[in-house]
């Protein structure tokens, strides 16, 4: 998906990730129904089996885009540079730029699990049964999902400003480059802004 982003295509992504959810969906569905049977904990089980078979069929279907549209085509005028980098500085630049978007994820999942036990021992600290402590959670998560509607929006535009970006600063474009970051802080703002006033 990356590749795609960087070369501006995101179409190819787009269906990917539709074909991911499909079929996240319907086999989750099948697997979690054909388990049942067999338990609680086989039904969940079974439920996730539609999670590596939507990723498995996503990456087939970027292989296959990646195939069909070939090699990047490079003109022979073109004044770029052949530089070979060794797996170990390969590695340690994934490392460096991967880590701090690994550690902000995982703790993103993290206050959400804390807010898990946190919030329904608070209730039932407070006088109410774990069933009704649950159910009152249960209308938090709900309206919780409204906060996460920016965030979509606002990583999805992220996600296709970022190779414009980086592309203008690898001509060198200082001016390309700024004009490109002050679009995509208004667009944020134009969507934040208003999503934290209502």
């Amino acid at each position: 998906r990356g590749y795609f982003q960087g070369m501006g295509n995101m179409t190819p992504t787009a269906i990917s990730q539709v074909i991911e959810q499909l079929i996240n969906v319907i086999f989750s569905l099948l697997f979690a129904a054909m388990f049942i049977k067999y338990g609680l904990e086989a039904g969940c089980a079974g439920g996730t089996v539609g999670t590596s078979l939507g990723a498995l069929a996503s990456a087939l279907f970027l292989m296959y885009c990646h195939k069909k549209n070939g090699a990047i085509k490079v003109k022979d005028k073109s004044n770029i540079k052949d530089e070979k980098y060794s797996v170990v500085y390969l590695m340690k630049k994934i490392i460096y730029y991967g880590l701090p978007i690994t550690l902000c994820v995982g703790m993103n999942s993290a206050g959400a699990l804390i807010d898990v036990y946190n919030t329904k021992a608070r209730l039932m600290v407070a006088g109410f049964n774990e069933v009704n402590a649950t159910v009152l959670y249960g209308y938090l998560a709900k309206y919780q999902q409204f906060i996460n509607v920016p965030i979509a929006i606002i990583s999805s535009l992220s996600m296709a400003v970022l190779p414009v970006i980086a592309g203008a600063a690898a001509k060198g474009d200082k001016k390309q480059v700024k004009s490109n970051i002050n679009y995509a802080f208004r667009s944020c703002f134009l969507i934040s802004i208003p999503a934290a006033v209502g």
